[in-house]
């Protein structure tokens, strides 16, 4: 009767540990999956380098961070007196944008067709660097999620027709491109958060007589 005694309560005790451990399972697990949800300016060098594939799948270009970028933008959003009503394109290029990059004029949006259209016959010319730049945001409120695939979208549309090499008859141009990308958040003057994706194209030109 004693050794009955002795093996139930042995059987209970297991079975708390396990029930603990199952607990602090569960809690570890949904920690994790709520930090992994924070959306990363590594989420959206992924995104675009996808959509751009999907796009233009023979086109080669390198996406990626730009640490003089992200610092700028990281102290353009912690800024207190840069509390506006939307995220402004002007305010953004003129703010850090034209810091990092040199002067970019509104002739040099990534997502104007015509400015895309001038930048290919600009690069036929001579062993030059251009950029172009855009500003992603869909209002105060939208996901991070969201925003983030409508900037990729939208960039891979306005680069679909690039190539790495042009062949103009007289000579040949070989063409390298990078793009710096950097997604963000900036609260508005009524507190609410307006996610946005910032995108600058690099395309650097090399003349092959």
């Amino acid at each position: 009767m004693k050794l009955k005694k002795i093996a139930s309560l042995a059987l209970a005790g297991i079975m708390a540990v396990s029930m603990l451990t199952a607990c602090g399972e569960g809690t570890n697990n949904g920690n994790s999956g709520s930090s992994s949800s924070q959306p990363t300016t590594a989420s959206v060098v992924s995104t675009v380098k996808n959509a751009i594939a999907d796009k233009n799948s023979d086109l080669v270009i390198t996406v990626e961070e730009n640490t003089a970028l992200n610092n700028a933008m990281k102290k353009f959003n912690e800024d207190n007196t840069k509390l506006y009503h939307e995220v402004d394109t002007a305010t953004v290029r003129d703010g850090v944008l034209d810091y990092v990059f040199g002067d970019l004029a509104d002739g040099h949006r990534l997502l104007d067709p015509d400015k895309i259209a001038n930048l290919v016959r600009d690069l036929k010319d001579d062993d030059k660097t251009f950029y172009r730049y855009a500003v992603v945001s869909n209002g105060a409120g939208s996901s991070a999620d969201s925003v983030r695939t409508l900037a990729a979208n939208a960039i891979a549309e306005s680069v679909k027709d690039l190539q790495n090499v042009v062949d103009t008859g007289a000579k040949t141009v070989n063409i390298s491109y990078t793009m710096y990308v950097y997604e963000g958040s900036m609260v508005t003057k009524d507190n609410k958060t307006e996610p946005y994706v910032v995108a600058v194209l690099k395309a650097t030109s090399k003349t092959n007589v």
